[in-house]
């Protein structure tokens, strides 16, 4: 590789990682269009089509579209398709699409879909509204670009008359998005028919369940008035209260004007890759055994009662969303397109050797392969794992933690056996090194290969001020005669 291509090629993975690591941005509308009896759709749409096409939203939350309407705004836009089914039973009225850009996402269709404001939600009919049916569209949408899932929850509440269902929709909604498949970020878009000044239900969605979520409108005006149509604020765009997301920019249009309603706009920003584990040795646990590379001489296995060398596995970012795992022979697991047990024996990894890291819970993963199938433990049978079943359950469900790395020759990083550790990661303010060897040399570069510590440690636990590092990655290099251990550090 000559020199110019080499640095292209270090440019092209800083800039991958940056922009991994402040995750994607999204710009949000929701907009209720109005029903269009007596209220003159004919000569709103193109007004209604005009705002879709001048302000480019990427997700788009719609309440009060009939079918029609939509295929309307459809054809006075470009680039746009929806998700959504009518709130009636008869497949008829009123629906809560959500509009979103082909080109930057795709649907996981089998984690969207559509419930009712009311206790038996799966099922079509009134509910804690008495004059209407309501429903909440949801869709887990991938970005093409990146890899990254997030989940949007489009809603229409009931009237503000009815202040106990809503306040049973906020509750209905919330539990909703708790109780999803995946735990990816969640986006709340709606016409919840409610002011601020309410104790519920928007102050249930921000802070009243363990899903706390943030105003986008408050996250950049905290104070001030503002009116998204009747003279109040009726409609919202929630993200999850968690430090890897944020408000960039927000705004209502004014104008033109073609509903009752005013759209309200917000680019935010969903936290990257930074869950996922990096750089780290892990274990995988399923039926309380181990998964095994069996050293690559023979297919995956899940049925070790303890981890040694050939249950661990490196993380390797494989790139748009998806990981690779290294064994502790230096080769990569593939998923053999299904058709095969899995086996641990490729000098490299490409399409086939690439996981989806599907975050069930903090310590459990299903990993979903090229072929667009789940990893199964088999029960642990002797006979090998597969990556053949379409949905997740138990055998597909991995406990997993992290591990010592072992030590491994003819890598470009050959890892430390003593046992040397960060915590926690990702970190705030203050990073931990374990150390259990003297006189360790520890060095810690950004992705731009500025050195910001080098020191020499005995054995113990040091704590290492990084409250003045930017949030980022960074790269830890311990050092001892002559070996090297290369650590990923994550820093909120």
């Amino acid at each position: 590789m000559t020199k110019k291509r080499y640095l292209i090629y270090l440019s092209a993975l800083f800039y991958f990682f940056i922009f991994n690591l402040h995750g994607q941005d999204i710009k949000v509308m929701s907009y209720n269009m109005q029903q269009p009896y007596g209220t003159n759709w004919d000569s709103r749409v193109d007004n209604a089509a005009s705002i879709i096409n001048t302000h480019q939203p990427d997700i788009l939350g719609t309440q009060e579209l009939h079918g029609y309407m939509r295929d309307q705004i459809l054809g006075r836009t470009s680039g746009y398709s929806t998700y959504g089914i009518s709130r009636e039973c008869d497949g008829s009225g009123e629906s809560s699409y959500i509009f979103y850009k082909t080109n930057k996402y795709d649907v996981d269709y089998a984690n969207s879909g559509t419930f009712w404001l009311k206790d038996d939600y799966w099922n079509c009919g009134r509910g804690y509204d008495p004059d209407y049916n309501r429903v909440v569209t949801y869709v887990r949408f991938r970005d093409k670009a990146t890899g990254n899932h997030f989940y949007v929850y489009n809603s229409h509440f009931p009237m503000v008359s009815y202040h106990g269902a809503r306040v049973q929709s906020a509750e209905l909604l919330c539990q909703r998005a708790i109780n999803r498949a995946i735990k990816d970020p969640v986006i709340f878009t709606g016409d919840f028919n409610s002011t601020e000044g309410e104790i519920n239900p928007i102050e249930y969605i921000k802070n009243g369940s363990s899903l706390k979520m943030r105003d986008t409108y408050r996250e950049v005006y905290p104070t001030g008035s503002v009116t998204t149509g009747f003279g109040t604020r009726l409609d919202y765009i929630f993200i999850e209260n968690q430090s890897s997301n944020s408000t960039l920019s927000t705004y209502v249009v004014n104008s033109p004007v073609a509903s009752d309603h005013l759209p309200i706009v917000a680019t935010v920003r969903i936290g990257g890759h930074s869950n996922l584990p990096i750089g780290q040795t892990i274990w995988l646990q399923n039926g309380n055994k181990y998964v095994s590379s069996n050293d690559g001489g023979s297919p995956i296995t899940c049925d070790r009662p303890s981890v040694q060398d050939w249950e661990k596995f490196l993380v390797v970012d494989a790139g748009g969303g998806r990981v690779a795992l290294k064994g502790s022979n230096g080769k990569y697991v593939s998923c053999e397109n299904g058709y095969s047990a899995m086996t641990c024996n490729r000098v490299s990894y490409d399409d086939w050797e690439k996981f989806e890291w599907v975050a069930v819970s903090s310590d459990e993963v299903a990993l979903f392969g090229f072929n667009n199938k789940y990893v199964s433990s088999e029960n642990g049978s002797t006979s090998g794992m597969n990556c053949n079943r379409h949905a997740y359950q138990g055998w597909e469900v991995f406990r997993w933690g992290t591990a010592n790395p072992s030590a491994r020759v003819g890598d470009e990083v050959v890892e430390l056996s003593v046992e040397n550790s960060f915590y926690p990661n990702p970190c705030v303010d203050k990073l931990t090194f374990a150390n259990s060897e003297p006189n360790v040399s520890l060095s810690i570069y950004s992705l731009s290969g500025h050195l910001l510590l080098d020191r020499t440690y005995k054995e113990g636990k040091h704590d290492i001020d990084v409250s003045d590092f930017k949030e980022g990655i960074y790269v830890a290099k311990v050092q001892k005669e002559g070996q090297t251990q290369t650590v990923k550090l994550y820093k909120k």
